[in-house]
């Protein structure tokens, strides 16, 4: 074998080996020429590329495995409270677990057939993310108060899955609202009226949970459809774990404080029933007609007695309970 026969043979192996990319498990790449990135993926396992020119820089290595955004926002509640507009001021925290999708492309015409994660600052996809959830979120604050939030957890997480995770979600959903009219369950089937619609604002957590077995069906058997979310950002979202919907501090000291407050008036009031009671029984007693109107009298005086938030007297009250004691005894020592 000639030395020229060799050469080739040795070039056209160092070419071979050189046109072969190892990705790695649960990664992708994107390729370069000349340092100018392409549209082409490189997804796990071996690949051939274009020798000497087409390149992997580190830098263009991107992870499949799950990735974490918390969420955290305030909002406001409906309730009575201090606050803005008299509305009680809520936290909510929650978990947001997604991926990188290489398959959702950019359609922009200079950067059309990348994938669009790539021209997403990392900031702004986590701004955007927190954006839209707390956007949906508060809309529907104010209808609702701090109770039902309190008590409608597992509907406030549906809605939040849905708005990110479904093309359509479920109280936009013309197709789901009206197979709810087929459901043997009432809670279900009165929706099916909404489907020429949508679900309105004010019904809309009652609703998720209402129809939470058929909603969770509907995220777990999620068809492969983008969402606006995902479109939006070029990734996948896996689930949205939400944490806690709290009072922020300041609500909290309010509430606290005026629960106190009612905690006292209740105490008092029952006081001032019950010595009431006590008030008109000693009037039944067999005593002289003078002393039973002059009871019956003062007796009136005091059931007319307005309750204020700051405190209530029942000075008049006891001097009546006392006045009809000494009565009596000054009647039945007489």
């Amino acid at each position: 074998m000639s030395a020229l026969m060799i050469f080739l043979l040795v070039s056209l192996v160092i070419l071979g080996l050189n046109a072969l990319v190892q990705v790695e498990e649960k990664y992708f790449a994107i390729t370069t020429i000349f340092g100018r990135r392409r549209s082409r993926i490189l997804y796990e396992g071996l690949n051939l590329t274009i020798p000497l020119l087409e390149r992997v820089k580190e830098e263009n290595v991107f992870t499949l495995e799950e990735q974490k955004t918390k969420i955290e926002f305030s909002f406001f509640s409906g309730s009575r409270g201090k606050g803005k507009g008299g509305q009680l001021e809520l936290n909510l925290t929650g978990l947001l677990k997604w991926r990188f999708d290489p398959t959702i492309k950019n359609k922009d015409k200079t950067q059309k057939g990348f994938p669009q994660f790539m021209q997403v600052l990392p900031e702004t996809r986590e701004a955007g993310l927190k954006s839209k959830v707390e956007s949906e979120v508060s809309r529907l604050g104010g209808l609702h108060s701090w109770d039902i939030f309190r008590s409608k957890r597992r509907a406030v997480e549906h809605f939040i899955n849905c708005i990110l995770r479904l093309k359509i979600p479920p109280h936009a959903d013309k197709k789901f609202l009206k197979e709810l009219g087929n459901s043997s369950n009432p809670k279900e089937s009165q929706y099916a009226e909404y489907a020429a619609m949508e679900i309105p604002r004010e019904i809309r957590l009652q609703f998720y949970e209402d129809c939470s077995q058929k909603i969770g069906d509907s995220l777990r058997g999620k068809e492969e459809k983008v969402s606006g979310v995902e479109k939006a950002y070029g990734i996948k979202i896996i689930e949205f774990i939400l944490g806690t919907i709290s009072l922020s501090p300041e609500a909290k000291s309010s509430t606290e404080a005026k629960e106190i407050a009612q905690n006292q008036i209740q105490a008092m009031e029952q006081i001032h029933q019950q010595k009431i009671r006590m008030a008109k029984e000693l009037t039944s007693l067999e005593l002289s007609q003078a002393a039973v109107d002059s009871a019956e009298l003062t007796l009136k005086q005091a059931e007319k007695k307005v309750i204020s938030f700051e405190g209530i007297s029942l000075k008049g009250l006891d001097l009546l309970l006392v006045g009809l004691v000494k009565k009596l005894l000054e009647e039945k020592e007489g």
